[in-house]
């Protein structure tokens, strides 16, 4: 089982990562730049238009010499120093309270339960032909926080999360990796 996580889970946290947040905190950090000062002007100019932060940011190229390729590269680090350490003050401002992490565990290796009844069956008639083996899951992040990890509890190591019953004995349902393909906040972060 695969899953895929993107901005979408952290906003249904109730975290504030979407980009225009994020606009409104880099907006008023000061800065004595004059091409991030420019980049900011532009930005407040026409904040409705920047739900795309890296296209954006690759439109805004057109604004900038070949000769001020360095002063380019300053405001992208800029950006994303600043992105990082914004989305590590929402990152840390996560808490979660989790009664029963099983509750969460059984969700995770039974995603039929929410579906309809059409993908509901296709996925329980491909989990009873495969019950009689471990179930793996995956989990690709597309986002730079930690918030999947803080609610299942991943310490960067497999988790046996539960088990299911195949024809003649239990088998593990494992959380096998968690893996952030974009880095995170505090590791690797590529915009």
């Amino acid at each position: 089982i695969t899953y895929l996580i993107g901005n979408g889970f952290d906003l249904n946290l109730g975290l504030e990562t979407s980009y225009k947040n994020f606009y409104n905190y880099y907006l008023k950090l000061p800065t004595e730049n004059i091409f991030i000062k420019r980049f900011k002007e532009d930005l407040s100019e026409n904040i409705d238009t920047w739900s795309d932060l890296e296209k954006e940011i690759g439109e805004y190229t057109k604004k900038f010499s070949k000769a001020e390729s360095k002063e380019f590269i300053s405001l992208i680090d800029d950006i994303q120093d600043a992105l990082a350490e914004y989305l590590k003050l929402e990152q840390d401002l996560f808490d979660p309270y989790i009664p029963n992490v099983n509750l969460i565990y059984d969700d995770l290796f039974n995603p039929g339960k929410y579906f309809t009844e059409k993908e509901k069956s296709y996925i329980e008639t491909f989990m009873r032909k495969h019950k009689d083996s471990v179930y793996e899951l995956e989990v690709i992040i597309f986002n730079y926080t930690n918030t999947f990890e803080k609610i299942i509890d991943w310490k960067g190591r497999r988790i046996t999360a539960s088990s299911h019953s195949g024809s003649s004995r239990s088998y593990e349902n494992v959380i096998k990796n968690v893996e952030h393909i974009h880095g995170t906040v505090d590791k690797d972060m590529l915009m």
